[in-house]
């Protein structure tokens, strides 16, 4: 779906549900950036076949309430912010001078500290902790244990590179690993089951870089950008192509607790 989808806009989330609704049919939602016409993407939307599968494709009768959840901050606990230098450079100051451009100063964080005792989560014993070799994997994996037929399979982000691969049936994850280990080897660097002690260290941010001059426009250009916050994993197909030059959306792994 996502890769049908996005030819109509820019795609930020799909999502099948396993159940079926009253008409015992498959259902999911797809939600787009930025949308100027409602009516007309519904009417483009309704349109769409898949082989000899017709979609029916209308808007949600009901939207998603997000609440947000406020919560009190100590006033004896103290933490120093990264403050922004009143030095401003030009991209090509950045890309020819390297690190010199740097626009952030980095000062020690001082982070509260809180005391929590671990529960024993069953539940965990079953899953697998994955290290995707490409970041933009994850829904191409989600499609692919679809496609499969191994819809009871969940593939949930923990941050930076890795995954956390989930079965509601015990050994299926294992087994899927054995007879399909070519397979797996062209998505994950390493498949380990799960560990208490396992956390995450960085993230995965997607940004848009905005007034790189079109001389400049190149992966030298874009990996001197990303090494300024962390290191460049991967450029968006589009700056590649440069079917859009508004802006460079890159994608740079950082460390935890970098803003």
């Amino acid at each position: 779906l996502w890769r049908v989808f996005q030819h109509w806009g820019r795609v930020v989330d799909v999502f099948i549900s396993r159940k079926l609704n009253a008409r015992k049919k498959r259902f999911g939602f797809v939600k787009f950036h930025e949308v100027k016409d409602e009516y007309a993407l519904e009417k483009q939307l309704d349109s769409i076949w898949i082989g000899t599968w017709k979609l029916q494709a209308n808007k949600p009768k009901y939207r998603r309430r997000e609440k947000l959840l406020h919560i009190p901050r100590s006033p004896t606990l103290h933490r120093k912010v990264w403050k922004q230098k009143n030095q401003q450079c030009s991209y090509a100051q950045v890309v020819m001078g390297g690190k010199a451009g740097r626009v952030q100063k980095e000062e020690d964080v001082v982070l509260p500290h809180v005391r929590v005792n671990a529960e024993t989560s069953f539940w965990l014993e079953r899953c697998f902790i994955g290290k995707m070799l490409r970041a933009a994997d994850v829904q191409k994996i989600k499609e692919n244990f679809i496609l499969g037929g191994f819809n009871s399979v969940r593939v949930r982000i923990l941050g930076g590179m890795f995954v956390l691969l989930s079965s509601e049936e015990e050994g299926q994850i294992k087994r899927l690993i054995a007879d399909n280990k070519e397979w797996f080897e062209g998505f994950f660097e390493s498949i380990v089951p799960w560990d208490d002690s396992f956390a995450v260290s960085e993230k995965i941010v997607w940004f848009r870089c905005r007034g790189i001059p079109l001389a400049l426009w190149s992966n030298q250009c874009f990996e001197r950008i990303g090494a300024l916050l962390g290191k460049l994993v991967e450029v968006d197909e589009r700056t590649i192509s440069k079917e859009v030059l508004e802006y460079a959306r890159l994608c740079i792994r950082i460390p935890l607790g970098m803003e």
